[in-house]
Order: C-alpha cells, then structure tokens, then sequence
C-alpha cells in the first residue's frame, strides 16, 4: 500500500522539477538596454569649435587625442541666444564664444572659438590676438592664430590663454585687428580699425 502512495508523490516532484528547468521568472528573459547607440555616442563628441562653442550643446571638441570640455561660459551684454558675439574689423567680421576649457595641459585655458570671414578685398592675416585680465589676477596673451584668408574665405578660431589662478568669474579682454598682406609674409596693421575691448562675466 506504502508502494503505491509514494509513486503520485514522486510524479509530482518531478513535474515541479520540470517546472521550475523551464518556465524562468519574467525579469530574466529582459534583454539589457544599451546605454546609448553608437550614433548618439558620436554626436557627443565634434571637430567644429562653432559646434563646440554653442550655448547648451554640451559637446565635447576631440582633436585626435585630444579632448577638451568646457568649465564655463562667458558673456556680455552684446553675446546672443547661442553664446556669440560679433564684431567686423572693415569688413573682417568675427563671430567668437568666450569659454574656460579644460584638456589642453595640466591647468584650465581661456578659449576663444568662433568663425571668421574675410569681407573685404584683401588678403589678410588674423591672429586674434588677445589678452585678458581676470578677478583671479591673471594677466595673459593668448598664443594661436586664425592665420591668413583670401576675400570671401572663412575661417574656423580656437585661440587658447594660459591661466594660473583658476577659473575666473569675470574678466576683461582686448582684441587686436588683422593685418593686411602688403608682400610675401609681409603684413602691416592699422587698414582694419582699432582694437577692441570687451568684458565678460561667468554665465
């Protein structure tokens, strides 16, 4: 009697056995979610210094090895909705965007990044040449240069300034004007206007 009881039960215990090797909880047959596709990884990053520079577009500028992230944003009562500001030199209109990067050596740069275009009838070289004062005591040229265009030619900019005390909350800065070509790598100053003086404040 003892015999035939025990066969149901060990018939049942196999069925649960069974049970349990194929039915998996729900959770567990869930595929992983990506963390991004490999697109959106690639619009993280970009080449362009405009792209770069463009208010909210929390890229990060990649130069081969290179990368570099901006610290903070500056502007002026002239910068507009994206972060520019623009000035023409005679005709040599610059669009720039005033930031703090860091990536480029050991301590955070002064960046000015924007696009020229050369509108007047001359070949003419733009270092874009500045130099900043800030509230953290730093007195700096920048040492880069947008270099020589052709009439109609544009330009993309990433000029750097070395700074030693930090991140400044504000600073002042002047920006010399091109020079214009007047012989093989000849140029002479004083066809484009004056120097220009701004002031910035962290956004």
């Amino acid at each position: 009697m003892r015999k035939y009881l025990l066969l149901p039960t060990l018939a049942l215990l196999l069925a649960a056995c069974g049970n349990d090797d194929t039915e998996k909880p729900e959770h567990e047959n869930v595929q992983p979610e990506t963390a991004s596709t490999a697109e959106e990884v690639e619009d993280m990053y970009t080449s362009d210094p405009v792209e770069f520079a463009t208010k909210d577009s929390n890229l990060i500028y990649q130069d081969g090895a290179m990368e570099l992230k901006i610290l903070a944003r500056y502007e002026n009562d002239e910068t507009d909705a994206d972060g520019f500001n623009h000035v023409s030199f005679g005709g040599y209109d610059y669009k720039f965007s005033v930031v703090a990067i860091e990536g480029f050596g050991d301590n955070p740069k002064i960046a000015v990044l924007g696009e020229t275009e050369n509108n007047t009838e001359d070949s003419v070289a733009f270092n874009s040449d500045v130099e900043i004062v800030t509230d953290k005591g730093d007195q700096e040229r920048s040492y880069d240069g947008v270099g020589q265009s052709e009439p109609g030619v544009k330009k993309k900019a990433l000029i750097t300034v070395d700074i030693e005390y930090g991140v400044p909350d504000s600073m002042k800065m002047t920006m010399q004007p091109p020079m214009k070509e007047v012989g093989e790598d000849q140029y002479e100053d004083g066809h484009y206007g004056e120097s220009m003086k701004f002031e910035f404040i962290k956004q």
